[in-house]
Order: C-alpha cells, then sequence, then structure tokens
C-alpha cells in the first residue's frame, strides 16, 4: 500500500511538473559580425580582423577559429586542409595571426560559435599566392553614416597592387551579400566611383558595404568591408491647444513624429520648457502622440516660455530630431499689493468718465454683445453733422483683447491699429466704405458718412478669430450630436471627439471634420476663407443627416 502511495505521489508530481516543463524560453540574441582581411608576406599570409557586434562594439575576449586549406581558387572550392588555429578578440574585438605557406591558391575560413547574448557567423577568404596581392581601400562621401532621404551616395574604391590596380572589375553588395548594389571597372589610377541609390540600400540599420573583385591573370581576388549606419532623418512637430495658459487651466501638446516614409509608432516624445522635461509620451501606431498638462508642470516658471517636443533617438538608425519652438504666456494672479495701487487709479477714471458724460449729455454707447463679432457706433454729441475724424477701438469677438496691426481702409484713407487696438484718421467729406483686415480674424465692414455727429468716435470693432469661427462649427456639431454638459465642458477638439464617440454619438464623417479643425486650429497659419467654408459644409452635412439626429435623441434618452 505504502509504495502504491509513492509510486502515485510520484506520478501527480510528474504530471503537474509537465506543464511547467513545457513552457518555452526565449533567448533574444544580437547578431554578430566577423571582418576578415588576408595579406601575403615574404614567407606566408597574414589574416587580420575584427569580432563585433551589429552596432560595432566590440566582443573582446571571444574566440575565432581560423583553417586554412589548399583550394582551387578560381573554382571556390578547397581541396585539403592545412592549419586550424583559434585566436582571441582584444579588447578593440581585433585579432591577428600569421600562417607560414608556401606558393598556391588557398582558403581561409573563420569561424565564432556565438555565446549567450549573440549568435554565431562564418566568413571565408580565396586567394592565389601566385598571383599579385590586391589592396582595397573603400570610403563614402558621407563618411560611414548614410542618408536614406538623400537619394544617391558616391562610393569610392581605390586598388593597389605590385602590379597596379586598374582594370579591375569591382561589385558592391551589402552585409546579406544578397543584391548587387552597384559594379564598375577601375580606371588608369585604379579608382572607381559607384553610385549608390538609397532606394536599393534597404532598410535603416548598421550594416555593410562589401567590396569584391576576382582578379585577373596576374591578381588575386580581394575583398574590403566598410562599416555604415544606414538612418533616416525623424521630424518632430508640436501643437498647443492654447498660447495664453493661466492658473486652472489644462493645456493640450499634440503632434506627430516620422521618417519622411511613415510615422514611428511606440516611440518616447519628450515635452520640454528650457530644458525641463514638463512631460513623456508614447506615440501611436500614427505617430501621434497626445500630453495633457495642467499647472503643476510650469512651477516656478514665469511670462513667456519656450515649448518643444523633442525625440532623443531610439538607435544609431533611427536619429532624435526636435520641433519648432512654441511659445506659451502664463499668466499669473496680481499679488494682493498691486490692488492698492489700482484702486485709486480706477476711481479716478470712474469719476472722469462719469463728469465727461454729464457735460456731453450723450446717450449710452450700443455695444453688440461679448463673443458677437461686429461694429458699435459710439454717441452723438453734435446736433449738427460737422466732424471728419473717424476712430475706434479692434478687439477680439471672443477674449476681448486688442487686434494689434490690424489694417483699417476708407477710400484713399488707411489707418494701423496699435497695441491698445486704437486706430484714427481724419477722412473727406463723402459716405465711405469702411474695412477691418487682419490675416488672423474674418475682415469687417461698415459705412462710414461724413460727416458725422460723433457716432464715428470712439467704434468699438469686434472680429471674429477664424480659428475660433471653425472651433464654433465643431462645437455646434457636439451641440446637435449630443447637448449635455460634458460635451460643453470639453476644451479641445480631440475631447469633443472622445465625449460623443463615448456616447455613441460619432458619425463616420465626424473624424474627418475633427481633423480639419485641428488643422485650423493649431496650423501655422489661420484657416483661409475656401477652408473656413469647407469646415461649415462638413458640419452642415453632419447636422442634416437623419442618423444624427436619431444619434442625438438616443443619447438624451440614454442622459434620462
Amino acid at each position: 500500500m505504502r509504495w502504491a502511495l509513492i509510486v502515485g505521489g510520484l506520478l501527480i508530481a510528474t504530471l503537474t511538473a509537465a506543464p511547467a516543463l513545457a513552457q518555452p524560453t526565449v533567448i533574444v540574441r544580437a547578431e554578430s559580425r566577423l571582418e576578415l582581411d588576408v595579406r601575403r608576406d615574404v614567407d606566408g599570409l597574414v589574416v587580420t580582423g575584427a569580432l563585433r557586434d551589429d552596432l560595432g562594439v566590440a566582443l573582446a575576449g571571444n574566440d575565432v577559429t581560423l583553417e586554412l586549406s589548399h583550394a582551387v581558387a578560381s573554382e571556390h572550392r578547397r581541396t585539403s586542409r592545412v592549419i586550424t588555429r583559434v585566436v582571441t578578440a582584444t579588447a578593440d574585438g581585433t585579432f591577428s595571426t600569421h600562417f607560414q605557406v608556401d606558393a598556391g591558391d588557398y582558403v581561409v575560413d573563420a569561424g565564432y560559435e556565438g555565446a549567450a547574448e549573440h549568435t554565431g557567423t562564418h566568413v571565408t577568404r580565396f586567394f592565389d599566392l601566385d598571383r599579385a596581392h590586391v589592396s582595397l581601400r573603400v570610403a563614402l562621401d558621407d563618411g560611414t553614416r548614410i542618408d536614406l532621404s538623400v537619394a544617391e551616395h558616391r562610393l569610392t574604391i581605390v586598388a593597389t597592387s605590385e602590379t597596379g590596380g586598374q582594370d579591375l572589375a569591382m561589385s558592391v553588395t551589402d552585409e546579406s551579400g544578397d543584391a548587387e548594389l552597384g559594379h564598375g571597372t577601375t580606371d588608369a589610377d585604379g579608382v572607381l566611383h559607384v553610385s549608390l541609390e538609397s532606394a536599393r540600400l534597404g532598410p535603416p540599420a548598421a550594416g555593410r558595404l562589401v567590396v569584391r573583385t576576382v582578379g585577373d591573370a596576374t591578381r588575386a581576388e580581394a575583398q574590403s568591408e566598410l562599416p555604415v549606419v544606414r538612418f533616416r532623418p525623424t521630424e518632430t512637430t508640436i501643437a498647443l491647444s492654447r498660447a495664453i495658459f493661466s492658473p486652472g487651466d489644462t493645456l493640450g501638446v499634440t503632434g506627430t513624429l516620422t521618417d519622411g516614409v511613415g510615422p514611428l509608432p511606440r516611440e518616447a516624445i519628450s515635452v520640454v520648457s528650457a530644458d525641463r522635461v514638463l512631460s513623456t509620451v508614447l506615440t501611436d501606431e500614427r505617430g501621434r502622440y497626445d500630453a495633457t498638462l495642467d499647472e503643476s508642470a510650469f512651477t516656478e516658471l514665469e511670462g513667456e516660455v519656450p515649448i518643444v517636443a523633442r525625440f532623443d533617438g531610439a538607435a544609431p538608425w533611427i536619429p532624435g530630431s526636435e520641433s519648432r519652438v512654441q511659445r506659451l504666456t502664463l499668466s499669473r494672479p496680481l499679488a494682493l499689493g498691486w490692488l492698492w495701487a489700482i484702486v485709486p487709479i480706477a476711481l479716478a477714471a470712474l469719476a472722469v468718465r462719469w463728469s465727461l458724460r454729464r457735460e456731453r449729455g450723450a446717450a449710452p454707447i450700443v455695444r453688440r454683445p461679448d463673443g458677437a463679432p461686429g461694429v458699435a457706433l459710439g454717441a452723438r454729441r453734435l446736433l449738427a453733422a460737422q466732424r471728419f475724424d473717424v476712430s475706434g477701438i479692434v478687439r477680439d469677438a471672443i477674449s476681448g483683447d486688442p487686434v494689434v496691426g490690424a489694417t483699417v481702409r476708407a477710400g484713399e484713407h488707411e489707418a494701423t491699429t496699435d497695441a491698445m487696438g486704437a486706430f484714427a484718421f481724419t477722412a473727406t467729406r463723402e459716405a465711405s466704405s469702411l474695412v477691418v483686415d487682419h490675416v488672423e480674424y474674418l475682415p469687417l465692414e461698415t459705412i462710414v458718412a461724413l460727416p458725422h455727429r460723433g457716432e464715428h468716435d470712439a467704434m468699438h470693432f469686434r472680429m471674429a478669430s477664424r480659428r475660433a469661427v471653425s472651433f464654433a462649427a465643431l462645437r455646434q456639431v457636439a451641440a446637435g450630436l449630443a447637448s449635455d454638459g460634458e460635451v460643453a465642458l470639453a476644451l479641445t477638439q480631440r475631447e469633443i471627439f472622445e465625449v460623443l464617440r463615448s456616447r455613441g454619438a460619432s458619425p463616420p464623417t465626424l473624424p474627418d471634420l475633427v481633423s480639419r479643425v485641428e488643422v485650423a486650429c493649431y496650423a501655422e497659419g489661420p484657416p483661409n476663407d475656401a477652408e473656413i467654408a469647407e469646415i461649415r459644409r462638413s458640419a452642415g452635412a453632419i447636422l442634416a443627416r437623419p442618423i444624427v439626429r436619431a444619434a442625438s435623441a438616443g443619447a438624451a434618452r440614454g442622459r434620462r
């Protein structure tokens, strides 16, 4: 009975251990590379080489096995082995040895067995001691780094031997040897220039350019290798959701990372201000990133600060890049002590305004509600029309900030708004169309009848920002699709999109509209009339579709 229990226990232990034993062990090993050069001296062969990994790092202390054999070099065929020797790579990965041999054809095989972290590799060199040794020097005009965004690269090959380096046929391949990248014949000076097309050089990576010649009747075949890094420059972009940041705000930072051919996914992007990292995020599968910064990111920073997106690079063949600088103004609340200086000034201003209004007996100025673009005239102060001066202040329709540098035209007269958004000029005796224009805003137009009774003095212009108009179209769509409080609180295009998607109120054309509005709001220049018209058309098409109204109603029922 006891033996049965013991056997049963062993059987159960074996069965329960089997799944654990069946789990695979994955070992990721880096590629290793052997460089080998064989040269003839007075009494034999000098064999030199290097053992490195795919990044060019020396694999010091590792053994390389060298086998020297008789061969028929012209047929690349071995006949009998002569010598086997083991050499050890030095601190810089190099090795060297000497074989004392007679004249004839030989082949050297070099092999590295590999280790826990590196794969094994093997190279072979055939040569004929009865023919003159050929030495090859290889150089790229770009150095050892090949920019794949450049169409072509020039490789220079210089061949020398006891009988000259002229008229030797050369071929160029990459480290795999699978495809010929170029070929040609050396000139009278033993020089050959080969143009290498980037499109044929393969993807970004560390590699080698391998130059071979089969020689001729008097000169032996030869090979030389040039370690290179093929890379493609990266480009990082950045856009900020706002230009002015106040306590309690959040700042959206978006952008892309590409290499000129496509996006670079799952790479780290740092949002930096004056060498201070504000946030680090990963790009998505489309190479886009999105970071949200709150007030804590800007501690100890003041005034206007530069912000860039920085990609530090993932490997020698994926270099880093930095976006253009964006400026963010940090708005801090005034210290309490300033209030005591402002209060008497404000009281004095109110007193002056009250006295002036009493003196003029003027009617109140008609103003448009905040956020509504348009023109508000000043108050009439005279019984008869006898004034020719025209003046006013131009402000942003939403923020109320002065619009600096706006052009104001009335017939042949023209003025530019100053730092306070103000302008003034004296016109002629005629009615004229007055136009206010600024690159960031939609133009405003009104009629100025001259002479006037004071109503064209101290006019107020509120201009609609082209970016704000584009964003307003998206907000109108959002209100039509899901008119709840969370949509109203959304601050960015992406927030609106995410809220609508979570409500099940995202028609197929909405992502395209969101992308258009993002470009309109964050691009370096404001949207033009055609782009605004297209945004409005897309928004109107979404709101006009019956499926949109159904989605909106469904969202409303869900909220109830």
